[in-house]
């Protein structure tokens, strides 16, 4: 009785232990998945905030959509002054500004497509210019994952408001993130801000 109540014991707690093997298992790959997501997502963000940056279009030529003469001359995106200008644009793995790799993500990439499209509805692609660019970030990870993020761009919106004072003004912050010396945990993100000044007059 005691080899059979034994051998009982062990194939209940085996039972019990593959169980709890497969429970874990499901949560890390779990947090893995939701890790990656969240990496796309600040990725996307990070890129859309530089794009939102620049200009509609360019104040010094007329009629033209992507990069202009000089812009691309370096190979990165130092030059890049209107939101057109990063149409095509991709790089991997995903780079900044200045062109420098972004580390911890070998196998990665940031792609950016802009068009023209229709004010109503937006989602309607057009070959000319109607006052709005769409603006289309995709952060591919390296299980092939990806993460779009959208934006809309209007010729009359709050970012092409020019100063009333002439002044410097912060449009643009940033921060980054890294748990230890892994470079898997670093994460950034940024946003844009649109605190254009007044005269004093206003609020």
């Amino acid at each position: 009785m005691t080899l059979v109540e034994a051998v009982i014991s062990v194939v209940l707690v085996a039972a019990v232990l593959v169980g709890a093997l497969s429970v874990m298992g499901s949560v890390a790959r779990a947090r893995q998945v939701q890790g990656a997501q969240c990496r796309r997502i600040a990725l996307a963000q990070d890129l859309m905030a530089e794009v939102f940056q620049a200009h509609y279009a360019d104040l010094d030529v007329d009629d033209n959509f992507g990069t202009e003469f000089g812009e691309w001359g370096d190979g990165t995106r130092s030059e890049f002054d209107d939101v057109d200008d990063y149409a095509g644009w991709s790089a991997s793995p995903p780079q900044a500004k200045d062109g420098t790799d972004l580390t911890g993500y070998t196998g990665w990439s940031r792609q950016v497509a802009v068009h023209y499209v229709r004010p109503a509805p937006p989602d309607v692609t057009v070959g000319s210019d109607l006052g709005l660019k769409r603006i289309t970030v995709t952060v591919t990870d390296d299980l092939g994952k990806k993460t779009q993020l959208v934006s809309l761009r209007s010729a009359n919106g709050a970012f092409e408001l020019v100063p009333e004072a002439s002044t410097t003004v912060v449009t643009w912050v940033g921060v980054e993130l890294q748990i230890g010396d892994d470079d898997a945990t670093r994460i950034g993100s940024a946003s844009v801000r649109l605190n254009y000044p007044t005269d004093g007059s206003g609020p």
